[in-house]
């Protein structure tokens, strides 16, 4: 699945909801995301950075979600040859609670699919290759804090559940199968910021 064909499928949500009389903003978020499995903190050095962006649509009461894509890739130190790249797409059914005019904050359980390449050269010589995506869950909280007219900042914390098992790779260029199949754990948390532009719905929207 890319994510060039899920967009439009992101897109339909917002645009029932807008008619519905729903904010929907948008806007562009950087994130400093550590992978949960120690290996990628050491031979990656992790954290690294995912650039993305996110779809917020809230209802004038408590509930809203959050549709998010990001991208993450990393390279290892100087001493390493390797590389890890993934992006991630996500759903977040959230409870919104605004703290004071002009800040609000929220919270919830969501789903993640990810998707990403690994390849470096191991313990033992080899060149390893390998691919793959999985289903997870997750949670997230936030705030959103206006800035200028229908512009806000925002900053969330997310942290995810994942695991993928694969039964083949490629080592030094040939496929291999692995048996039995290798289980990655594929969790990571993040701290991430960003902007949102109100589009539609609220009196300080673009379209309004």
């Amino acid at each position: 699945m890319r994510l060039a064909t899920c967009a439009p499928m992101l897109l339909l949500p917002a645009a029932a909801m807008a008619i519905a009389g729903l904010e929907v903003s948008a806007g562009p978020t950087a994130a400093s995301l550590s992978p949960y499995e120690e290996q990628y903190e050491s031979r990656f050095l992790t954290p690294g950075i995912a650039w993305g962006g996110e779809l917020a649509l809230d209802s004038p009461g408590l509930l809203g979600f959050r549709l998010r894509g990001e991208r993450f890739a990393k390279d290892g130190p100087e001493d390493w040859d390797g590389r890890i790249s993934a992006w991630a797409l996500s759903v977040w059914p959230v409870v919104s609670w605004e703290a004071r005019p002009g800040l609000s904050v929220h919270g919830g359980p969501g789903a993640i699919y990810a998707a990403g390449e690994y390849e470096g050269t191991d313990d033992f010589g080899r060149f390893v290759e390998g691919d793959g995506g999985s289903v997870g869950i997750g949670l997230t909280a936030g705030a959103s804090v206006d800035l200028w007219g229908p512009v806000s900042g925002t900053l969330g914390f997310t942290r995810s559940f994942m695991d993928m098992k694969t039964d083949e790779a490629t080592y030094d260029g040939s496929d291999t199968i692995i048996f039995p199949p290798e289980e990655f754990d594929l969790s990571y948390y993040s701290l991430s910021m960003g902007f949102s532009v109100s589009i539609h719905g609220a009196e300080r929207s673009l379209l309004n």
